[in-house]
């Protein structure tokens, strides 16, 4: 599943002190899942849909069903700007040179394949069958 973080959605990738705050999203995958799987809090790992992969840190958390992972949208954006991006630049804006990160997330959209929801007719976001390993 997909999910927007509390202070961040696709609409705020390029505002520098919300990027600052949240800057790289990971997957939430359920603490003894991981632990089983032999991923660590942190480690890099692949997720696979029938449309492709994406690779991401891990976040292990008893706070998510073992049958389910989740990622947040809104990172990952690479036409919204440096800010985004996470490059650092020259601009009338004295911060604008301050961008400490070097990562700004992953975008889930390439693992989701386009599928209508059968009720709701609209983008079905919420049943992709994704593959987690270790990186």
């Amino acid at each position: 599943v997909t999910f927007s973080p509390n202070v961040h959605t696709f609409r705020t990738a390029n505002c520098k002190w919300v990027s600052e705050i949240a800057h790289e999203n990971s997957v939430w995958i359920n603490k003894e899942v991981g632990q089983s799987m032999k991923i660590k809090e942190g480690d890099k790992v692949k997720i696979e849909s029938e449309v492709g992969s994406i690779v991401v840190r891990a976040h292990l958390t008893p706070g998510i069903h073992p049958r389910v992972v989740a990622i947040s949208r809104g990172f990952g954006h690479w036409g919204y700007g440096s800010i985004a991006q996470g490059k650092r630049f020259e601009s009338p804006d004295p911060d604008t040179h301050e961008v400490w990160w070097d990562n700004n997330g992953t975008n889930p959209n390439p693992i989701i394949p386009i599928k209508r929801d059968p009720i709701g007719k609209g983008q079905a976001w919420k049943d992709t069958r994704v593959k987690i390993s270790k990186v």
